[in-house]
């Protein structure tokens, strides 16, 4: 219908948006390979943090706002032995939609300690079974942790609660106590 084209034309002009945003993303994309990923290993020990795509329209409904990433970031930091690493593992189809993630977020990111920052497609399955947990605002990654028994702390609310892998959290601060239940179940 018309209204619908219009409107889609209006709030996203496809020659800013079509042209001009996804040329900006592609050049993103192409410096985030270069200057902000990093060097995966998977025999270190590590946990994973699953971003989600922006605007996430899927989950948000369902997720806990007051979750301040970099803060969580900083208090995961602090909770992890000194062996461990944080991979920070960008959503693959963030940059196809011509949203990429501008580069400062990352480089803020990566100023916390053990923090690393995954390249776009590296396989999250690989990432998963090699990880020691897995902490995600929502979507079908805590799905994933459950096939593949690994734990996963989510900062939202969907169907899967109940298993016992999956924990929430409300704000950083039960971060800590989440970290210890997990731990306690793999020792």
């Amino acid at each position: 219908n018309n209204s619908e084209i219009n409107y889609l034309l209006n709030r996203f002009p496809p020659i800013i948006d079509g042209i001009i945003i996804k040329l900006v993303s592609k050049v993103r994309k192409i410096l985030f390979s270069y200057f902000i990923s990093d060097k995966i290993n998977l025999n270190k020990e590590f946990v994973i943090f699953f971003l989600q795509v922006e605007p996430e329209l899927t989950s948000y409904s369902l997720q806990n706002q007051k979750i301040n990433i970099s803060k969580l970031l900083h208090k995961l930091s602090d909770l992890l032995p000194e062996n461990f690493e944080i991979y920070v593992k960008e959503h693959p189809s963030q940059h196809i939609n011509s949203r990429f993630r501008p580069l400062s977020f990352f480089n803020k990111l990566k100023k916390i300690n053990k923090v690393k920052i995954c390249p776009i497609n590296y396989s999250s399955v690989k990432l998963i079974k090699n990880s020691k947990f897995i902490l995600t605002g929502g979507g079908t990654v805590a799905f994933e942790s459950l096939l593949y028994k690994k734990p996963c702390i989510v900062f939202a609310q969907h169907f899967y609660f109940g298993y016992k892998t999956i924990l929430t959290i409300e704000s950083e601060d039960d971060l800590e106590s989440k970290i210890k239940i997990i731990n306690d179940d793999i020792n």
